[in-house]
C-alpha cells in the first residue's frame, strides 16, 4: 500500500481510482496511464498522475476492460476526470518538456524541470558531482539518455497548447497512437529509450 505525507489526500484518490482502473487489462491501463502523465498540459496535478501511478502499483484484479483505441481511452479518462481534476492544493506547474537542457560530459540531455520551487533543476546539476564521488557516473549517463531520448521520440506530439492555468485534460489522439507505437516497438526491460 503506497504512503505519503506529502499529499495529503492521495489515499482517497488512489482508492476511488482503483475501483475504475482495476476494470481495465493491466497492459492497455499501463499504456493509458503512461500517456496521461507524459501528457505536458497535465503536469499541474502532480498528486493524482502519482494517484494513477499508485494504481498500477496496488492493480490486483484481472480486468477485461481494453483501451486499445481512442475512443476506448477517452471513455477510460472520462471516468477518472472527477478523481484527477485539479483541486484547491494544486498548483500551475511549468509546462516543459525538454526545451531545458542539462550538460554531461560534454554533451547535452533534455531534461523536465516543473516548478522552481521543487529544485529540480538545481539537484540535477549536482547529479554530476554525486555520481562522480559514488562512482556511478555510468548509471547517471544511462539515466540522462534515457531520458532525454524519450523526450526527442515524442517531442512533436506532446506540444503545450498555450493555455497558462492548472487543469487535466484528454491528451490528444497523435499523442495516445505515439505511446502505443512506442510501447509496441521498445521493450520496457530497456534502459535505453529510441530516439528517431
Amino acid at each position: 500500500m503506497v504512503k505519503t505525507e506529502a499529499f495529503p489526500t492521495i489515499r482517497m484518490k488512489i482508492d476511488r481510482l482503483l475501483k475504475i482502473t482495476n476494470e481495465y487489462q493491466f497492459n492497455d491501463l499501463v499504456k493509458a496511464v503512461y500517456c496521461i502523465n507524459l501528457c505536458i498540459n497535465n503536469r499541474s496535478v502532480l498528486e493524482s498522475c502519482l494517484s494513477l501511478n499508485a494504481c498500477l502499483i496496488e492493480y490486483e484484479e484481472k480486468g477485461s476492460k481494453r483501451i486499445g483505441t481512442y475512443d476506448e481511452f477517452k471513455g477510460f479518462f472520462d471516468k477518472i476526470y472527477d478523481v484527477m481534476k485539479p483541486g484547491i492544493a494544486d498548483d500551475y506547474t511549468v509546462e516543459d518538456f525538454g526545451e531545458v537542457r542539462l550538460r554531461y560530459n560534454d554533451k547535452f540531455y533534455r531534461v523536465i524541470i516543473g516548478t522552481g520551487h521543487n529544485n529540480v533543476y538545481a539537484c540535477l546539476n549536482f547529479l554530476p558531482t554525486l555520481a562522480r564521488k559514488i562512482s556511478r557516473e555510468e548509471e547517471l549517463c544511462l539515466a540522462l539518455e534515457y531520458v532525454s531520448g524519450t523526450i526527442d521520440y515524442f517531442i512533436e506530439e506532446n506540444k503545450n497548447d498555450g493555455v497558462v492555468e492548472k487543469r487535466f485534460v484528454l491528451p490528444t489522439e497523435i499523442l495516445f497512437y505515439k505511446v502505443q507505437k512506442f510501447f509496441k516497438e521498445h521493450s520496457c526491460n530497456s534502459l535505453k529509450a529510441p530516439i528517431e
